[in-house]
């Protein structure tokens, strides 16, 4: 019976963890849920597992050992970042705020093994679980833009702040902002790129899904960040050695004719992107931290000068609330807990130690990935990472709930696509 047991676990950890990456996107409530049956489901696993006449520990933690590398690094991070307690000089509630965020990075090395462990062949299925989450994301966009929730008297207009022309926001991404709303939706254009069928009916769906990504972004959210996240993962879904293959170029044109259009036809897109310029040369000409680009600005100046002073161990979790609260109380009243950089946030606060982690972290996954052989999953992967690490840019993408959770999930499959590739590999050696 216990055998039946735990495959019925083993079953039910697949679904929540299929479960997690459909409603991640989209869905506070699901992930939520579903994370929770996978958080109640891997203990339960991993007794049933260890009651059974066949385990053996030793055994156990020698085929592993090879994964010791990846697998501590995210806890090593974690770890340091716990340990600026003894320095930082933010208050109890600042510091555990901070920590609590990057809590999420003790879920990969667990994520990864039960990947590994249980479905390493079932990998791709959970990028598909994704795909539809994100599609499900531009629905409310897409029903708005139809004039659903109008007829329907339903007022669903968002951050109204960003196009207050006539009164009337045209930014309507709902519970999701822009950055967020233009990171799922760029990973998911990259995913259709590297999932197209070579023919049928699908070849035409996944076409017809990019097209929506490309006018949700660059049209309907118009966000700066969006616009450059979705070029990012055109030009990383399309490698060099798709233009000798006329899906390449099929592809490549396309997204240069409907991006031609938008700006052509909608002088939004143009003028959010000038805005960066615009309002940089206004914070370091008169220090203007009115806008976003300039609120933006002041905190990196801000955390930058953290950093100077505590450079190697960094000023702590939680220090740059702390100095925002002491220096700009205005500011401080937007509830903003980190510099909107996940490298600036990650090497003002905990230094350069801990900003070593986390590259060696992120460069041990995309190099891992890169060794493995090509197929879908690897492709998807390595777009991922790329969209991620330009996305860090302009937010704190760790540390965020959406996005942070996003890599989680998808370094962990990255992850069980490295350490299958081992096992395959000591395999045919034998």
């Amino acid at each position: 019976m216990k055998y039946g047991a735990e495959k019925t676990v083993a079953r039910f950890l697949e679904i929540s963890l299929w479960l997690f990456a459909f409603s991640v996107a989209w869905s506070s409530a699901l992930y939520r849920i579903s994370l929770l049956f996978i958080l109640v489901g891997v203990p339960v696993h991993a007794i049933l597992r260890m009651v059974n006449p066949d385990f053996q520990l030793r055994d156990v933690l020698s085929r592993n050992a090879e994964k010791i590398y990846y697998l501590l690094l995210p806890v090593a991070l974690y770890g340091w970042i716990a340990l600026t307690w003894f320095w930082t000089p933010a208050n109890a509630e600042l510091y555990t705020n901070d920590l609590w965020a990057y809590t999420k990075l003790l879920a990969i090395p667990l994520f990864s093994i039960y990947l590994y462990r249980l479905f390493p062949d079932r990998l791709e299925s959970l990028l598909y679980a994704y795909c539809l989450g994100v599609i499900v994301l531009m629905i409310p966009t897409y029903l708005d833009f139809m004039g659903v929730f109008r007829a329907l008297g339903l007022h669903v207009e968002g951050n109204s702040s960003y196009f207050p022309e006539n009164g009337v926001s045209r930014n309507l991404v709902y519970w999701k902002n822009q950055i967020i709303h233009g990171f799922h939706v760029s990973v998911l254009l990259a995913f259709l790129v590297h999932m197209m069928p070579a023919k049928g009916l699908r070849r035409y769906v996944h076409f017809f899904v990019i097209a929506l990504c490309v006018f949700d972004i660059g049209y309907l959210i118009a966000g700066r960040m969006a616009i450059f996240s979705l070029l990012v993962a055109a030009i990383s879904a399309v490698p060099r050695h798709y233009f000798s293959q006329r899906r390449g170029l099929l592809l490549f044109a396309g997204f240069a004719f409907l991006a031609a259009v938008m700006v052509s036809v909608d002088s939004s897109v143009s003028s959010r992107l000038y805005s960066i310029w615009d309002q940089s040369a206004r914070f370091f000409q008169n220090n203007d931290i009115t806008t976003s680009s300039g609120i933006r600005l002041y905190y990196w100046s801000l955390s930058l000068e953290n950093f100077m002073k505590h450079p190697l161990l960094g000023a702590g979790a939680g220090s740059f609330r702390e100095a925002l609260v002491s220096l700009n109380p205005e500011l401080a009243s937007q509830n903003h807990f980190h510099p909107h950089n996940e490298y600036i946030t990650l090497i003002s606060q905990f230094g350069l130690i801990g900003f070593s982690l986390f590259l060696m972290m992120l460069g041990g996954l995309y190099f891992g990935v890169r060794r493995t052989p090509a197929g879908v999953v690897r492709s998807c992967l390595l777009s991922f990472i790329v969209v991620f690490c330009v996305n860090a840019l302009s937010d704190a993408s760790l540390h965020n709930i959406w996005e942070g959770w996003t890599f989680v999930l998808l370094s962990s499959v990255g992850l069980a696509l490295i350490f299958k590739n081992q096992r395959d590999v000591a395999t045919s050696i034998h």
